[in-house]
């Protein structure tokens, strides 16, 4: 039924940019990402674990910023990552701004990476209800990001995590400074079935006890047999490799495709976001990948057309995971990103 919900864009305007003297690039980074972006990460970082809903514990991470002797930290960057993913898949993004001076708080949602699982064959993509991530985030936001005494809070949301972020930004927008949103998953590709089509198949399975039975189309994964082409969401072999060779090393959390129940409950998650979107007052910048096959761009478009003080950009021949593709749709990305913040540090 749908394709398998991988997560892993660039305009003219930001072609002629200079790239971030920080950043690594792409045919150097399989041995500096082993180098030196994990021990950076490392030492500079700490993990721990709340309890969210239904109490499922929740990895996190903290990692601090660059600093000069005696500055403060400018604000707090919540990062949100897409579905099957980990933090780990954001290394090199936290590497890269890591110098904006923003503690960076991110976390394993609920179902996926370190955090726990709610039924028993863990490698099922499994929620009970779409809302149980948006509270996750509100539980880290209050009691661990405010509680570090940031004034400003900004959020970051990829895929997944952008219909989290969207979410949020509706529910709480007192909270935030500023969201940017990455490909945000706010109307799922469910084709070659409509949407309707779609929610009604899972739903009818859910409510006929096969809600934690993979979906039409769905399965298992096996990262030894995973290709860049299958993979679909980054057109860099190099950052496709980093997170497979990872996840063939950590088999034990990885996740595979989606149950009936995480479809029914995503699809009712990206109907919040678009009904909503009116609501969303928080300065918000949206990044397009004009190549986007997980998600559709139809969504995004209404997301920000109705949203008070959206910016969208499109990048033209990029895949939907804009943190790991190319650099030549990475670093502008990068770019956008960085540009947006600064105007809010």
């Amino acid at each position: 039924m749908l394709k398998r919900l991988w997560t892993v864009c660039y305009t003219l305007a930001f072609l002629t940019a200079a790239h971030q003297a920080h950043a690594i690039q792409e045919d150097n980074l399989e041995t500096e990402f082993y180098s030196v972006v994990i021990p950076t990460i490392e030492q500079n970082s700490y993990e721990g674990t709340f309890m969210g809903v239904d109490d499922v514990p929740i990895a996190y991470m903290v990692v601090d910023p660059i600093l000069e002797p005696g500055q403060e930290p400018a604000g707090a960057l919540v990062i949100l990552n897409g579905r099957t993913e980990s933090y780990y898949t954001y290394y090199e993004f936290i590497y890269d701004l890591r110098h904006l001076g923003l503690t960076i708080y991110t976390m394993d949602h609920r179902g996926q990476g370190a955090s726990g699982r709610m039924i028993p064959d863990g490698h099922k993509g499994y929620v009970k209800n779409f809302g149980r991530y948006v509270d996750d985030v509100k539980t880290l936001v209050d009691t661990i990001v405010l509680a570090d005494g940031h004034e400003k809070v900004f959020m970051h949301g990829q895929s997944m995590g952008g219909a989290i972020a969207t979410v949020y930004a509706e529910r709480y927008p007192e909270d935030l400074t500023g969201v940017v949103l990455t490909s945000p998953m706010v109307k799922i590709n469910t084709a070659p079935y409509p949407e309707f089509a779609a929610y009604g198949v899972v739903t009818w399975n859910a409510v006929t006890g096969k809600g934690s039975d993979y979906a039409p189309g769905q399965g298992p994964f096996d990262p030894t047999t995973w290709s860049l082409e299958e993979c679909g969401v980054t057109s860099s072999y190099t950052r496709w490799k980093l997170e497979r060779d990872w996840l063939v090393d950590n088999q034990d959390i990885i996740l595979g495709g989606s149950t009936n129940k995480w479809i029914k409950e995503a699809i009712e998650g990206t109907w919040e976001a678009r009904g909503r979107a009116w609501e969303i007052k928080t300065p918000m910048l949206l990044l397009q990948a004009s190549l986007d096959q997980h998600v559709k761009l139809e969504g995004q478009d209404w997301v920000c057309s109705k949203a008070k003080n959206c910016e969208k950009i499109v990048f033209e021949g990029a895949l939907h995971e804009l943190p790991i593709e190319a650099d030549i749709h990475r670093d502008p990305t990068m770019d956008a990103i960085e540009t947006f913040l600064r105007d809010f540090i």
